[in-house]
């Protein structure tokens, strides 16, 4: 195992899990048996994630056990007792970074060789003290409760021309989303403008309970692994409504979007 460890990054190769046993199936044998299934596509994939709590440290464990190949991940938040009822930490890592501790983490759960890449960084100081980090990813999902985070990763996937997974949930939750930056399809500031942005509004403690973490994720990695299958998404946004009826469909570009200057 690799390691090289600042104050503000680490870097990890895990070994992965073979066969210890003769006639044995090897890890990944179940999603392999899939028609449409291409491991090699999945074990040669970067994914960079923007937030590792509730929803990213969450994202992360699922694609580790896909045996995604590279994963590349930030937050400067740290561990809370109250985080413990819907995150994947312990609580002997009470006071801990949360990027760095889902990288501990994420070693005893990597199925595959897998390159992890942690800094305790928010995403704006990632760009500017780590301008390269993000650059060379597959893709890109933001998986935090900041709205002008959410602006700013879109921001980037645009410039570099990487596809961006937006998804949240509302403090009720009872409701949550997934939404999907590519192509020539909608940006983020389409749907939520950037001049509607409150600077003065600050974060609060919502309530939050793990179930609608756990739908809107599996969403969120389904549409991760469709991509970088090489499928087509029939949907670029997917509303879940646990109280009510949950239908995706194509949202449209917004006519003179200041950040896409996307046409309907």
């Amino acid at each position: 195992m690799l390691t090289n460890c600042t104050s503000l990054r680490t870097i990890t190769r895990t070994t992965g899990i073979r066969p210890t046993e003769l006639g044995e199936h090897e890890v990944h044998d179940r999603q392999k048996r899939l028609p449409f299934w291409d491991q090699d596509k999945i074990s040669n994939a970067s994914i960079g994630v923007v937030g590792c709590g509730g929803l990213g440290a969450e994202y992360l464990q699922k694609l580790a056990r896909m045996g995604v190949g590279r994963l590349v991940f930030c937050d400067s938040d740290i561990i809370q007792l109250s985080n413990l009822n819907r995150q994947p930490f312990f609580e002997f890592q009470k006071g801990e970074n949360k990027a760095l501790a889902t990288l501990e983490n994420l070693k005893g759960i990597c199925t595959a060789e897998t390159m992890l890449e942690a800094y305790a960084l928010d995403f704006q100081d990632l760009d500017n003290l780590y301008p390269d980090a993000f650059t060379s990813v597959d893709l890109i999902a933001c998986l935090v409760d900041n709205e002008q985070t959410r602006h700013d990763v879109s921001a980037f996937g645009l410039k570099h021309n990487i596809p961006v997974i937006f998804s949240a949930v509302s403090e009720t939750s009872l409701n949550g989303y997934v939404s999907v930056q590519i192509g020539n399809g909608p940006c983020y500031n389409c749907s939520s403008p950037v001049a509607e942005l409150d600077s003065n509004k600050k974060q609060c403690v919502d309530p939050s309970v793990i179930y609608i973490h756990t739908v809107v994720i599996g969403v969120a990695v389904f549409a991760t692994a469709w991509l970088l299958l090489g499928k087509e998404l029939p949907w670029n946004f997917y509303p879940l409504n646990l109280d009510a009826e949950s239908t995706p469909y194509l949202r449209k570009k917004r006519t003179g979007c200041e950040k896409c200057g996307g046409i309907a």
